[in-house]
């Protein structure tokens, strides 16, 4: 009898971390290793050095803790970063010695700089908390907006808050009544009680 699988499938191709550093001298120390998820989604080099691997010894051989230096889409993560959370996933492959010049050596690309709002109409919910809140206060009830807070992390290195004047790149419109949803969401669905 065949097997049935149910569910999604994962996009995972490739080895756990753990299948690889346990074959390599040294647990991998100053050797490269790619997720095969970001060669297909980005056009950029993206890959780990590992700089200190320990394993847990489990049964499966599955975790344990891996510090790697990161260059995603280009660019060097100042800081190292612990994989320790995804030495699981079957999804990395080993870069051979000879081939690591070619991810190196590319160029970084630079990447626009991204604009947006310094204020955000709030959804609608919070902003009728906040126009009651205003109204029990006797102030203004018509402009509510939030400031846009922009956590500081490795994505987000190339975006900024407009300044006084400025037009932001990108829109940024809470409000589901002003969202144009796509149109592939929609693919497929039939209407069961159509209006005639």
């Amino acid at each position: 009898m065949p097997y049935v699988y149910i569910g999604r499938k994962n996009g995972f191709i490739g080895k756990t971390l753990w299948e690889i550093l346990g074959n390599l001298k040294d647990f991998g120390k100053g050797r490269m290793v790619v997720r095969s998820k970001h060669e297909r989604i980005y056009k950029e080099p993206c890959y780990y050095r590992i700089v200190h691997a320990q394993p847990l010894m489990d049964e499966k051989n599955l975790y344990g803790r891996v510090l790697v230096e990161e260059v995603f889409r280009g660019r060097k993560n100042p800081e190292l970063k612990d994989l320790t959370a995804i030495t699981y996933k079957n999804d990395f492959k080993l870069v051979p010695k000879h081939e690591e010049h070619k991810l190196i050596n590319v160029a970084p690309v630079e990447l626009p700089e991204t604009v947006v709002p310094s204020e955000i109409e709030p959804p609608p919910l919070l902003k009728m908390l906040c126009a009651q809140r205003r109204a029990a206060r006797g102030e203004d009830t018509e402009n509510i907006s939030m400031e846009m807070i922009i956590r500081e992390t490795t994505f987000t290195s190339r975006v900024r808050r407009a300044k006084s004047g400025e037009q932001p790149t990108i829109p940024i419109n809470l409000n589901p009544s002003k969202l144009n949803p796509s149109s592939r969401l929609y693919q497929g669905i039939q209407d069961t009680n159509p209006q005639s």
